[in-house]
């Protein structure tokens, strides 16, 4: 499968809050809700969801998707599509599409949703110095804009009431200085010791996000800018989703080990075991929690046939195959309602 080049801007994402992910679940029959990717039998990349054991395609062949929200049991999908006009971000609810961004002008990241209102995260691209600005658009209007004199970009957010918080980095062409910053309404936070932040939640007023530390690339999460080393056994990390339980910090990602990424869940800092199977390395993406059951959407590596990688999600940890070993897949989004 090949990777987007949202990706190449270390942009994933996989991001987020509960409320931000998702609206409160309400009565007794929930369902399993997981967004990735997979290819059809030609080999071309499909974006698509599943609703317990159906899936549906979402938008044309040459899809995939970067993230997705539950709101209300209404499914949106955020996808990057590659046409002969161009690529393009598209956002669907339901497989239908309501509207979309050309991939010249922004780099989109994730999606975000409270009741009727869609919040995407992405950065706006100028052809001049700082050729790229954080920004929210809201229902397809743009709704923020970092000012600064540094280059920024945003990778997660996070809504909480009437507040969006989003994360990413802040970078100096001049001096090549790069840092990880957070905006609340706006307003900028510089966090110490950061390089990048790919994910945010908030608890109360506190707000927590997930990144690696410059240099040794190695996964924390940050508390406001109080720091938490991720524990690693590997050369570089990368952390995909943090959320906030009670007084637990969950963080999904991976880590490169021995030259081959290991799928990754930290609870409070501190390893969690995700079943492998197939030994042979995989990547852990999106992240929910209802009550104590704890859900992480990725795709484990096998030899087991065609598709050298197939689209699994965890649940406590137990391992559950989602894709088939004929076509290449991942799981990038997971909740339950």
């Amino acid at each position: 499968m090949k990777i987007p080049s949202l990706l190449l801007w270390g942009m994933a994402c996989i991001a987020l809050t509960s409320c931000k992910k998702n609206d409160a679940n309400t009565g007794s029959a929930k369902k399993l809700y997981v967004a990735g990717t997979e290819d059809d039998a030609n080999g071309v990349n499909t974006a698509r969801y599943w609703i317990d054991s159906t899936s549906k395609q979402v938008g044309p062949s040459g899809a995939y998707v970067l993230d997705m929200a539950v709101a209300e049991k209404n499914v949106y999908v955020l996808t990057l599509e590659g046409r002969t006009t161009g690529d393009f971000y598209t956002i669907y609810k339901n497989g239908t599409q309501l509207y979309e961004f050309r991939q010249d002008t922004t780099v989109i990241s994730k999606i975000a949703v409270s009741g009727n209102d869609i919040y995407i995260a992405g950065s706006r691209y100028q052809n001049s110095l700082p050729y790229y600005r954080a920004s929210v658009w809201k229902n397809g209007v743009l709704h923020f804009r970092d000012n600064s004199i540094l280059e920024t970009l945003a990778s997660g957010i996070a809504l909480n009431g009437s507040t969006v918080i989003v994360c990413g980095r802040e970078a100096n062409i001049s001096s090549g200085v790069v840092a990880g910053r957070y905006w609340v309404n706006g307003t900028a936070t510089t966090v110490p010791d950061s390089y990048e932040l790919y994910s945010v939640a908030t608890s109360g007023s506190d707000i927590y996000t997930a990144g690696v530390i410059p240099g040794s690339n190695q996964p924390a999460y940050w508390k406001n800018t109080s720091r938490t080393m991720l524990q690693s056994a590997g050369q570089v990390g990368f952390t995909s989703e943090i959320l906030v339980a009670g007084t637990d910090v969950y963080v999904a990602g991976y880590e490169s080990v021995s030259s081959r990424y290991q799928p990754r869940l930290w609870k409070n800092g501190e390893y969690q075991t995700l079943a492998n199977t197939y030994n042979q390395g995989g990547q852990a993406f999106g992240l929910f929690i209802d009550g104590t059951d704890v859900y992480v959407a990725g795709q484990l590596r096998h030899t087991q046939g065609a598709g050298n990688q197939v689209a699994v999600i965890w649940k406590n940890g137990v391992m559950k195959q989602l894709g088939s070993f004929t076509a290449s897949s991942e799981a990038i989004g997971v909740s339950v309602q």
